[in-house]
């Protein structure tokens, strides 16, 4: 674990992921319409916009404390949280719903990151294949 997140950050898991996985899941976010720290960097996505009260995922943007995350109900991804709020800093920065795979990562993708349980890497790529796909249905 990096220092920075031993003392400050919010990365924490049960399974060390590697860094190698860093650049497929940066492609991913880009060429899915994200920038490389998983902020919508597309129109098309906001209709999916979420918005972060306490521990809950909501479409209400008059109480917010995380505007820029992104849900469609088969993965949802919440850049790195920089604000105060304990509550968002604790939720995982990734989630693939059908198998309820969870990753954290400290400041940007797959920096210091873990994950709720271990998976391949093929695993891992078509489960982000399945994700883009996602967004075209």
């Amino acid at each position: 674990m990096e220092i920075g997140n031993l003392l400050f950050g919010n990365s924490r898991g049960k399974v060390p992921v590697s860094r190698d996985w860093q650049d497929s899941f940066i492609s991913f976010l880009l060429t899915a319409g994200f920038d490389a720290y998983g902020h919508i960097d597309n129109d098309l996505l906001e209709r999916n916009l979420i918005t972060i009260e306490g521990n809950e995922c909501c479409l209400d943007l008059e109480h917010k404390e995380h505007i820029h995350g992104f849900d469609n109900g088969i993965f949802r991804v919440l850049p790195y949280w920089w604000g105060d709020s304990e509550n968002i800093a604790e939720l995982p920065n990734f989630v693939y719903y059908p198998n309820q795979y969870e990753l954290s990562w400290y400041k940007y993708p797959l920096r210091d990151s873990y994950a709720n349980k271990e998976i391949t890497y093929d695993k891992f790529l078509k489960m982000l294949n399945d994700c883009r796909c996602s967004l075209y249905k």
